[in-house]
């Protein structure tokens, strides 16, 4: 093997080795760069189905308020609770 040819032969493995690492590098950033957009993600929808859980609660509450003012109602219409008749 000649000077020349074992001079190549490290010129390539420095630069083998410096392009896997800048590779690495790159990869490690673009992973960082995918993690927060992903945080981003699940922040939005976590806030977005949190707002439609309190809608959905509200809705329920006000459904459940109405329906027990109903029953009120109706049990002031129908009178005093009785067990049946006396006979």
């Amino acid at each position: 093997m000649s000077i020349q040819h074992k001079f190549m032969s490290i010129i390539a493995g420095f630069i083998l080795v410096i392009t896997v690492l800048c590779l690495v590098l790159v990869a490690s950033l673009r992973q960082q760069e995918i993690r927060e957009e992903l945080d981003q993600q699940i922040a939005q929808q976590s806030r977005e189905v949190l707002t439609a859980l309190q809608l959905t609660d509200s809705q329920l509450t006000a459904r459940v308020q109405s329906s027990i003012k109903l029953l009120l109602h109706r049990i002031k219409q129908q009178g005093a609770v009785s067990s049946g008749s006396n006979t």
